[in-house]
């Protein structure tokens, strides 16, 4: 790679499912957005530094001529170890971080226990602002300035029923991105929000929902919605459209991008509140009467006990 090469730092190779009661396990995302992004900034001749937990579970990148790095976005220590790695390999330069590690955690919000919650901000949030304050000395010696982009999603602004926890982390995240663009901008480091809708990433799992749940009549519905999701936009198409986006319109405070992102836009711009949640009731089965009156009952069945 030419030395004079745009650096790009990403992150994201391993992702953390903690989904419903029977499915939390961490798997490496071999088919997912991380990878596709890697690929894709590859591909455009930047000098693509990738970051995992596991140097293993990204051997495809290094062989493909990308430079891969280990970081722990939970590890202070390892995240400072990876900037020392990528500054002395660029002359203490970055020009673009993608934030794009993150975990995923589907469950109904009364019953989601506290310190899975805990652990999905601790990757979601607190590793997206580590991450950028170590890294921004970088950024700032970037000639004509850096770029962070911080992955979101587009329910950062939506009720999207029993992801409460995960919506509330991509939420905060939107918040911090837009208030570090204005404070960042007398230093020259730009920051982009990639706000994604639905993209196969192999991410989602079908859901279990667990016996004692009072919403346990909503399982097969759960279950189709997870199935759809994994049905959408693939990763690849994603990616190239969004580096495209980043490279030629790096003005760009917002990029939506993946199926229904901006449809969601434009229903959270300017429909009424009340629509939207008749919406979302919807898609999980919320709206049905009957369907009501059975979590209802398990709900006064279990207070029993």
């Amino acid at each position: 790679m030419a030395a004079s090469a745009k650096s790009v730092l990403i992150t994201g190779f391993e992702v953390s499912v903690l989904q419903f009661v029977h499915l939390s396990n961490m798997r490496s995302c071999s088919s997912g957005i991380g990878k596709a992004l890697a690929f894709e900034f590859h591909h455009r001749g930047l000098r693509v530094f990738a970051a995992s937990r596991s140097l293993a579970s990204i051997k495809d990148l290094s062989d493909a001529g990308i430079d891969t790095v280990q970081l722990d976005p939970a590890s202070a220590s390892s995240i400072n170890a990876a900037r020392e790695v990528v500054s002395k390999a660029t002359g203490g330069k970055l020009d673009i971080l993608v934030n794009n590690a993150g975990q995923w955690l589907e469950k109904p919000a009364i019953e989601t226990e506290i310190d899975k919650v805990k652990a999905l901000f601790d990757i979601n949030v607190f590793a997206v602002m580590a991450i950028i304050n170590d890294f921004i000395p970088l950024l700032i010696a970037a000639k004509g300035g850096g770029t962070i982009v911080n992955h979101g999603s587009m329910v950062r602004s939506l009720p999207h029923p029993f992801t409460a926890a995960y919506n509330a982390s991509k939420s905060a995240v939107s918040q911090y991105s837009h208030t570090l663009r204005i404070e960042l901008e007398p230093l020259g480091v730009k920051v982009i929000e990639l706000v994604s809708g639905r993209v196969a990433t192999g991410l989602i799992t079908v859901p279990t929902l667990d016996e004692s749940s009072i919403y346990k009549p909503l399982e097969p519905i759960l279950q189709k919605r997870a199935r759809e999701a994994e049905t959408q936009q693939k990763a690849e198409v994603f990616a190239k459209a969004a580096v495209k986006s980043i490279l030629e319109k790096p003005g760009n405070v917002e990029v939506f991008k993946g199926n229904l992102a901006t449809i969601a836009w434009v229903i959270t711009t300017f429909a009424p509140r009340w629509a939207i949640h008749a919406v979302f009731r919807s898609t999980v089965g919320l709206g049905d009467g009957k369907l009501r009156g059975a979590i209802a009952e398990r709900a006064v069945a279990r207070s029993k006990h």
